[in-house]
């Protein structure tokens, strides 16, 4: 999540029409573009922590609740399918489309403003010490989503 923010609100994200929104994001996005990817991440953790804290407690205090996993998605697309029906009801049509779509895509040529991040990419992307402090920092809360290190 955060290797993808890095690269969509530094460069590829759209700016809002909305002058007061557009000057923030484009105070975000020169801050970021002033960091390299790996001081990013680590000046972004905390707050993705606290994100994944708040998910969390609010998927816990629900009697009816489940977090959809991206890479169930890709992965184990009838698991994926069979959580995401329990709660919504969606034709046939749309959880075929819903598969196609999300198929990663082996020999596709993306435009030079679109950033493609590929599901643990990060760890290509980041230096490996980075990783080790993401990991320390996030041990507690990847536990809670049944993530290991």
């Amino acid at each position: 999540i955060m290797v993808a923010s890095y690269y969509s609100f530094g460069a590829s994200r759209e700016l809002s029409t909305v002058k007061e929104i557009r000057r923030n994001q484009q105070a975000r996005r020169e801050k970021i573009r002033g960091q390299t990817l790996d001081e990013y991440v680590l000046d972004t953790v905390g707050r993705q922590k606290k994100l994944f804290g708040v998910l969390y407690d609010v998927a816990s205090a629900c009697d009816r609740s489940k977090i959809l996993k991206y890479e169930d998605l890709l992965n184990d697309f009838d698991l994926f399918s069979n959580q995401l029906l329990k709660f919504v009801s969606v034709s046939d049509v749309v959880i075929r489309r819903l598969y196609e779509i999300s198929r990663p895509r082996q020999n596709e040529e993306f435009p030079p403003d679109r950033i493609v991040v590929q599901f643990q990419g990060f760890r290509d992307s980041l230096e490996e010490k980075t990783v080790e402090i993401l990991n320390d920092k996030l041990a507690e809360t990847l536990g809670l989503f049944g993530y290991d290190k």
